[in-house]
């Protein structure tokens, strides 16, 4: 079954709606596994330089973000059930800050590589090509949150639509 591009995603294979609720136990399966995996490294500690660093400060804010992306993950699957756009807004607002951080840090980690990459002695070659993977990996990255983007947009301007169209039906 064909869908318009605005009501379909998946190349128009599925619903806009079954896509955003699918987004929504995804962000809610990766979230909890994020939660799990950042309170259990609460307690390490990283050696840097013969000095013992805890990590515990960042394990918290990513304990934090992944709740974060589960709640917003629950609100989808609610927004797309109660035909409420607006639950969409906090999942749509996160995969703009996941794309803003994966590329800072992907344009970080290659300015690093350019201007370390001397001091660790690596053959002329390997700078480069570690920039190239890097910058593949970053886009990698940034691909998946950016098509969730494109879902979840989509999906609430669906929504909004049925709401445009159930208010002007009950006018008439």
């Amino acid at each position: 079954m064909s869908h318009s591009s605005s009501e379909a995603c998946c190349c128009g294979t599925i619903p806009i709606e079954s896509g955003a609720t699918i987004i929504g136990w995804i962000q809610i399966v990766f979230g909890g596994l994020g939660v799990v995996f950042s309170l259990l490294a609460i307690t390490s500690t990283v050696t840097i330089n013969s000095n013992v660093v805890t990590v515990w400060p960042l394990s918290v804010v990513q304990a934090l973000y992944a709740l974060m992306v589960m709640l917003a993950g629950y609100a989808v699957i609610r927004g797309v059930r109660e035909r409420k756009p607006a639950l969409l807004i906090p999942s749509i607002c996160l995969k703009i800050i996941t794309i803003i951080l994966i590329s800072a840090g992907t344009a970080a980690s290659t300015v690093a590589i350019i201007i370390l990459g001397a001091s660790w002695e690596l053959s002329a070659l390997a700078i480069p090509v570690l920039c190239i993977v890097i910058v593949s990996l970053g886009l990698i990255s940034v691909f998946i949150p950016a098509w969730f983007l494109t879902v979840l947009v989509n999906c609430r301007k669906h929504l909004e639509a049925l709401l445009e169209n159930d208010q002007i039906g009950n006018q008439v």
